[in-house]
């Protein structure tokens, strides 16, 4: 039994408030807003340099499956700029081997590229030709909402969300 979970909902376009999961009436779950944070999109570096010798390689948007990010998979889908890739890997290296084996973009948190794991794929992060970012939730029992750990956890991920470095750029 799960006491919280982090919900991400990725959006292109900057909305001032973003939009709440949805939940039924009855769930008995609550959802508190932790804030919004840019993406940028991810690749390998020598995946660029082969792009860039190559008229046949074409970069495609490597994404969590559509159930997953439904929003953003929509409005990309209506943008129409690259083709969409879904990936249902779970673990980190699979998405790497992804990123290393074919062109693909992947959208994501600056802090990504330096993460533990990720760092030594020598990853590059280029802007997203429209604004992409992230909205994170905080999923609770209805119970749970008032207890004070879970006060002092908001507050401590909206921080950490508000004073990320890389948020600067």
């Amino acid at each position: 039994m799960l006491d919280a979970a982090l919900i991400s909902i990725a959006t292109l376009g900057n909305t001032a408030e973003p939009e709440s999961p949805l939940l039924p009436a009855d769930s008995g779950l609550a959802v508190a807003s932790l804030g919004c944070r840019p993406l940028v999109l991810v690749h390998a570096g020598h995946q660029r340099q082969i792009a860039h010798r190559s008229s046949q390689t074409r970069w495609q948007l490597l994404l969590p499956p559509a159930a997953l990010q439904p929003l953003l998979w929509r409005q990309l889908r209506q943008l129409d700029l690259l083709p969409l890739q879904e990936c249902t890997d779970t673990d980190c290296s699979s998405w790497l081997q992804h990123l290393q084996e074919k062109a693909y973009l992947l959208p994501a948190h600056l802090s990504l590229v330096e993460a533990p794991g990720w760092r030594q794929a020598a990853l590059q992060a280029v802007p997203a030709p429209e604004l992409l970012q992230e909205s994170l939730w905080l999923l609770l029992r209805n119970e749970d909402s008032e207890q004070e750990r879970f006060k002092v956890l908001q507050r401590l991920l909206r921080e950490r969300i508000r004073l990320d470095p890389a948020e600067q750029l």
